[in-house]
């Protein structure tokens, strides 16, 4: 007996897209509770984050708190090298307000961020010996889970 392997279960992080807060024009519940539609202002659309393959990683971590849970949701990516022309590229995302897309190997993409609660962007500069570059970390505490991005008003980059 053989078991067919679904590749829905191992899902990885295929690209990484996001908008500044300030450029949503709304982002309200999609077809269900897990969902949402982000429609841009007009003008603006996704960009897109370039990581070193096979180095995103998300996490989900319910936290209890003295007024109930939480939820810290982080998504961490290396950035490869480093050089003069990146910080043009880092000062658009650090220190913003910011909604994240994760997109899935089955061509599902992840939230982090909302107008109530955006996310962050960490930097941490590395030159080790196995790493050159950046690690990147958006994250966010909610009091919801993360929810999936329905297709709405902008459409993401290829």
């Amino acid at each position: 007996m053989s078991i067919d392997k679904n590749s829905n279960r191992i899902p990885e992080i295929c690209s990484i897209n996001y908008v500044r807060t300030d450029e949503v024009d709304s982002l309200i519940q999609g077809s269900d509770q897990f969902h949402q539609v982000i429609t841009l202002k007009s003008g603006h659309s996704w960009k897109k984050i370039y990581f070193t393959p096979d180095t995103a990683e998300f996490t989900e971590t319910e936290k209890p708190d003295d007024s109930g849970n939480y939820f810290e949701i982080s998504l961490k990516a290396d950035f490869p090298g480093e050089d003069q022309d990146n910080l043009s590229y880092f000062n658009d995302i650090t220190e913003r307000q910011l909604i994240i897309l994760a997109r899935l190997s089955f061509n599902e993409s992840k939230i982090i961020g909302s107008l109530d609660n955006p996310a962050k962007c960490i930097t941490k500069k590395q030159l080790t010996q196995k790493s050159k570059g950046s690690n990147l970390e958006f994250a966010t505490k909610t009091n919801s889970k993360s929810l999936w991005f329905e297709a709405g008003g902008g459409m993401l980059p290829n």
